[in-house]
């Protein structure tokens, strides 16, 4: 009946927010995605357009989380770039004069950088200072988290542009370590929370010329 499913509805519990979703004991989740990014912008100077820019990306994503203990998690990740392209329009980084020439080498208005492979591996672990779903004395779910991204793949900060250059590595280029925390509390049918996280980045070592030193 109509009252029934209004009750039970009611009365459901509500899911975790993912955010601070801990595996169960011994337990492990392992996922697997396919992602694929345009992203799109314009450089102005004086209210006009000087340049634009335009990155696409598409790579494989995998993660896998283990619960070692309970409240406990530690998970493992890391991504490959199948295409990263990133092209610079109207933007003369070498000053030379225009036109360009035919075979779009560097130097040219139009530029394209292209990266593919592994960027890198991120190794990280949660503990659930409090958790509702585990502890039923705990009116909420509460986790503290650090993970760390170690770069795999070549770093080229300046690839080569020319026409039918070989893609560079797709590297991140320095290590970086995240520290986050969370929070849940279920509301009935809601399960509202909040993050919050800080991101130390590794140094890049670029010197002038674009070497990693």
């Amino acid at each position: 009946t109509p009252l029934f499913l209004a009750v039970a509805l009611a009365t459901a519990p509500a899911p975790a927010a993912e955010e601070t979703v801990v595996p169960e004991f011994l337990h492990a989740n392992v996922e697997v995605s396919f992602s694929h990014e345009v992203r799109q912008g314009d450089f102005l100077r004086n209210d006009e357009r000087v340049g634009a820019v335009e990155e696409e990306q598409q790579g494989i994503d995998l993660g896998v989380h283990f619960a070692p203990y309970h409240s406990v998690e530690l998970y493992a990740g890391g991504n490959f770039f199948t295409w990263n392209q990133v092209r610079w329009q109207d933007i003369n980084f070498t000053g030379e004069t225009p036109p360009c020439p035919d075979d779009t080498t560097l130097g040219c208005d139009d530029q394209s950088e292209r990266r593919t492979g592994v960027q890198a591996l991120t190794l990280g672990a949660r503990w659930a200072l409090l958790n509702a779903a585990h502890n039923p004395g705990d009116i909420t779910t509460w986790l503290i988290g650090v993970g760390v991204s170690v770069p795999l793949g070549d770093y080229v900060p300046y690839p080569d542009t020319s026409a039918g250059a070989t893609p560079t590595g797709a590297g991140s280029g320095g290590t970086d370590v995240l520290l986050s925390t969370s929070f849940s509390k279920r509301l009935s049918l809601f399960d509202p929370y909040l993050r919050a996280e800080y991101l130390m980045t590794g140094d890049r070592n670029i010197d002038a010329t674009g070497e990693d030193g």
